[in-house]
């Protein structure tokens, strides 16, 4: 079953080098097999992950799993399979994402309402695997949430 997170969007332009996080809540166990995003403009190479929440914070998470890379071959539903399925606990985990130039993608105008004040994370970080553990990361002012997409059974 295919699951979007948000229903509601609108888009926002990012530029090469920065590691993008979002925090996002399960509420079930369940196995994860793909994490995807919608992409609005641009076909640069894209990784995608997640990490463990660490207190509210991605900052010192463990990195659960990566994938990638790959280039959307358009517009669009763009998703990358995990190598190994991701089985998760219910709880607090931070999507991630890297490309290797510019990119639109479409962002949620609306919040999950149960994260309270958390929001997106980013830092600057080259293409590339992800680090492990999550780096400090700021909070980035962005005019919302990342918008991600996984598959579970």
């Amino acid at each position: 079953m295919q699951r979007c997170l948000w229903s509601q969007y609108t888009t926002q332009a990012y530029v090469t080098g920065n590691l993008r996080l979002t925090p996002v809540q399960f509420f079930a166990p369940c196995t994860i097999t793909r994490l995807g995003l919608y992409v609005a403009a641009g076909t640069p190479n894209v990784r995608l992950g997640i990490y463990a929440d660490n207190g509210d914070t991605p900052d010192g998470g463990a990195l659960l799993a990566e994938c990638g890379p790959a280039a959307p071959a358009a517009v669009g539903k763009f998703e990358i399979a995990l190598g190994t399925p991701l089985s998760i606990a219910p709880g607090l985990y931070w999507f991630a994402y890297l490309h290797d130039g510019n990119i639109t993608v479409h962002i949620p105008t609306e919040r999950q309402s149960d994260l309270g004040t958390l929001v997106s994370r980013g830092v600057v970080q080259a293409f590339g695997a992800f680090p492990n553990p999550c780096p400090v990361t700021p909070t980035w002012t962005d005019s919302g949430l990342m918008y991600a997409l996984v598959t579970v059974p």
